[in-house]
């Protein structure tokens, strides 16, 4: 393993979690399955060949609202006879829905179910309040013991969002953070942490949308760098950033899970690069997983 403190001039070297731990410290519900760049890339993609344009938010709407009267699946003619649409009206709007998981296209008999993306919108509305309220504590001792800056974020669709954050007083804040936060999830702590445990598919759109955008020379500007990058936040259980989204701010972060596995948001902390020495980025690693976990039992 290079030491990025020892590393030759001229070849800047961007610390991973395995240059601040080689141990597992996960704080995962549980494992779930690596996806390698090919997979990535060919969802992206595929999400790219199936977008379609909405032509009517209220008719996309109906749809759902048909979906999830039912108590079955149902065939498109019968979705296009209950909102009144013509089929390859009704069959677009389904394609939409779909791709974004706001439907279920099932093969046998070919018909279609309300999708996964509802409940888990409603679950992460409830969870978020809830999270807010059991993080301020945690947050609070966070800042005591670690003297870094903390927040919490979450990812609504593709973009990446602070809800809450604490400011220590030798520490950097979020406000500069504003503007571009929203497509830096490949760029931050925060946005890694949760990135990591997303579906293959997910992962893809933030990908397609934001592209991965240099704001630095530290961040990562290929996909296989991301893939690799969120193996290691997947089996050392937290994110680094390493001056990848400002050049004078490092940060570690964690995410958070709820019962069922799926990640609901991140606990992030933020320090000035030239005090992120291995030996603070570890101590700061370490309570930042044992505050997951004491969150765990209080995110629905």
């Amino acid at each position: 393993m290079v030491d990025p403190d020892t590393a030759a001039p001229g070849t800047p070297k961007r610390r991973d979690p395995v240059d601040v731990t080689r141990e597992e410290t996960s704080v995962s519900l549980e494992r779930l399955a690596i996806a390698d760049e090919q997979t990535v890339r060919d969802a992206a993609s595929s999400d790219d060949v199936q977008r379609t344009t909405v032509q009517s938010v209220l008719r996309a709407i109906d749809i759902i609202e048909v979906l999830a009267n039912a108590n079955r699946p149902l065939r498109l003619q019968e979705i296009a006879d209950g909102v009144g649409l013509k089929t390859p009206t009704c069959h677009h709007l389904l394609n939409s829905l779909v791709t974004r998981d706001f439907a279920t296209r099932l093969a046998r008999p070919r018909s279609y179910s309300l999708g996964p993306r509802i409940a888990q919108l409603a679950r992460q509305n409830r969870s978020r309040f809830d999270i807010v309220q059991a993080a301020q504590v945690h947050m609070a001792a966070l800042v005591q013991k670690t003297g870094a800056s903390v927040c919490l974020a979450t990812l609504e669709e593709t973009r990446l969002g602070i809800v809450t954050e604490l400011i220590a007083p030798a520490a950097p804040d979020f406000r500069g953070w504003r503007g571009d936060l929203a497509r830096a999830a490949h760029a931050t702590a925060i946005g890694k942490a949760i990135l990591a445990w997303l579906p293959e598919t997910q992962i893809a759109r933030v990908v397609a949308e934001h592209d991965l955008t240099p704001f630095t020379e530290f961040t990562i500007q290929t996909l296989g760098e991301l893939v690799e990058n969120l193996r290691q936040v997947r089996r050392h259980g937290f994110a680094v950033e390493d001056r990848e989204f400002h050049p004078d701010t490092s940060g570690i972060a964690c995410a958070l899970r709820d019962k069922s596995g799926a990640v609901v948001g991140a606990i992030g902390c933020l320090i000035y690069q030239s005090d992120a020495s291995i030996e603070r980025l570890r101590t700061i690693q370490l309570e930042i997983n044992a505050a997951a976990l004491a969150m765990a039992p209080s995110i629905p």
